[in-house]
C-alpha cells in the first residue's frame, strides 16, 4: 500500500454509552474509516477525570 507523504490526524471524544442503532458508536466510526479506506483506527478507554 502506498503511504501518503501528507496526513491529518482526525480526533474524536465520544461517551462509553453513545450508541448508533443499538451498536457502540465507536464500531460504528471504525467501521465508517474501513469503508473510506483510512490508513487506521484506533479506539481508546480514558479514564473518569
Amino acid at each position: 500500500m502506498d503511504m501518503p507523504t501528507n496526513a491529518q490526524a482526525l480526533r474524536i471524544f465520544i461517551g462509553e454509552d453513545d450508541k448508533d442503532g443499538g451498536r457502540p458508536l465507536y464500531e460504528a466510526i471504525v467501521r465508517k474509516a474501513r469503508e473510506m479506506h483510512l490508513a487506521g483506527a484506533t479506539v481508546l478507554r480514558g479514564a473518569l477525570g
